[in-house]
């Protein structure tokens, strides 16, 4: 890395190996230059330099074989620490946002969609953005926080035909997604379940406590 200090450090999550980790990043910036490229002559109207920031983000060495290590360029003015921690913020988002449109397209398949017009394409990829949203959601939320309790990502109606087919109680965060993706297919593997498996359990899902719903009501009906 270059000579220039430490100016700070951030915790991020980043996906590796299937898992999601918490890692320490340490930051430093400098400023630098890029020059006009040689082919293209003083008469080309470009500046001979254009000034740019540098901020470098490696990953603290905790034994891991290899570790992360972010060199970010940046024509935004970027001076002090809390200048290079927010152009770090900023980047650490950008995985997310492309897993957020891998979820539309190869989850969701939201390429697929045959319109012949705008405004129903918009429509549909807003509804489609609101089901990418929990998808995602519901994927790394349980590989981050297993232990919580499922109440935070199904409703009661779900969770009742989730325990009814799992025939015993689910009580965890992880347990319901476990059971939810084995309803689109999933096997018990080392990899933690998918967004597209995921998405083919909640699909199942709905169907699923519809049933459940019906079957319990007209049970209360006869008894009644």
């Amino acid at each position: 890395m270059n000579t220039a200090q430490v100016v700070g450090t951030r915790r991020i999550e980043i996906e590796r190996g299937n898992k999601l980790e918490v890692i320490d990043l340490q930051v430093k910036v400098y400023a630098a230059q890029v020059h006009r490229p040689k082919h293209f002559g003083s008469g080309s109207g470009l500046p001979n330099t254009i000034p740019i920031w540098v901020v470098e983000a490696q990953e603290v060495d905790t034994g891991q074989a290899q570790l992360i290590r972010w060199t970010l360029l940046c024509t935004e003015r970027t001076e002090s620490a809390s200048d290079a921690l927010r152009r770090l913020d900023d980047d650490v988002l950008r995985w997310r946002v492309e897993r957020f449109h891998y979820t539309l397209k190869q989850g969701l398949k939201v390429e697929r969609l045959q319109f012949d017009d705008a405004r129903t394409v918009m429509n549909a990829v807003s509804a489609y953005s609101l089901v990418a949203w929990r998808l995602m959601f519901m994927t790394y939320y349980a590989r981050l926080y297993p232990s919580r309790p499922c109440s935070e990502i199904v409703s009661v109606e779900e969770h009742r035909a989730l325990s009814a087919k799992a025939k015993g109680s689910v009580q965890s965060v992880g347990e319901v997604v476990l059971e939810i993706a084995k309803l689109g297919g999933y096997r018990q593997s080392h990899a933690p379940p998918g967004v597209k498996v995921i998405w083919r359990g909640l699909y199942a899902l709905q169907f699923l406590t519809m049933g459940f719903s019906l079957a319990l009501s007209q049970k209360n009906m006869r008894q009644g």
